[in-house]
């Protein structure tokens, strides 16, 4: 398991500190493959962690981004999009529910 919660923690430096997630290109599989990690177990240790998947994760980050995007510049950049429970805290990946 200290293996895991080392991608774990490059799987969140990736998306905190460099954005990957703004790329469209760049997806939970990509990401597995750039820092050599089993995808099924990092997965399953970010589901233990979050309760969500790694796809999932990343498209949280990018529908925040995204509304963060419309805040700042307005509508005229709309298009759909959605809100999820979880967000960048300090450094972490956390959910509101889980603490």
């Amino acid at each position: 398991m200290k293996d895991i919660s080392r991608f774990y923690a490059l799987f969140e430096k990736l998306l905190d500190e460099d954005s990957l997630f703004i790329d469209p290109s760049v997806g939970f599989d990509s990401i597995c493959r750039m820092i050599g990690a089993p995808r099924r177990k990092l997965d399953s240790y970010i589901y233990k962690e979050l309760g969500m998947h790694g796809d999932s994760v990343i498209a949280c980050y990018r529908a925040q981004w995204y509304a963060s995007i419309i805040a700042k510049y307005g509508k005229s950049f709309r298009k759909n999009y959605y809100l999820c429970p979880i967000r960048p805290i300090a450094g972490k990946l956390r959910t509101e529910t889980k603490q």
